[in-house]
């Protein structure tokens, strides 16, 4: 099995060639035995998740509504293959706003 393709399945991923087993759509290493799996994606699914999630908490620093729509659409690309993840994006930004709403009217003012 070394030198051959991996097989792809659009809706459920790749099959890892170490191992046999099935991995996630978009990801680029089996979860299984943690090898190397080409997902034919070029941007991986950690990637939305880990750019989506620092987007969202940039939101602290540069406001929400910069830091809103990238944050949202990493969350929308994420959603179908890790839900939890999108939304941990989506507290984490949500959790931006209820800052930028309460630093001016409660702490500032005091």
């Amino acid at each position: 099995m070394a030198g051959e393709q991996p097989q792809r399945d659009a809706a459920t991923g790749t099959v890892c060639p170490e191992c046999d087993k099935q991995t996630i759509r978009g990801s680029d290493k089996c979860h299984h035995c943690g090898a190397p799996v080409d997902s034919g994606e070029t941007i991986s699914l950690a990637m939305w998740e880990y750019g989506g999630g620092l987007i969202a908490a940039f939101g602290f620093f540069m406001t929400p509504v910069i830091t809103g729509l990238p944050a949202i659409y990493c969350a929308y690309k994420v959603y179908d293959r890790s839900p939890n993840s999108a939304y941990g994006i989506l507290a984490v930004f949500i959790s931006t706003i209820i800052f930028w709403i309460v630093l001016p009217t409660v702490i500032l003012p005091g």
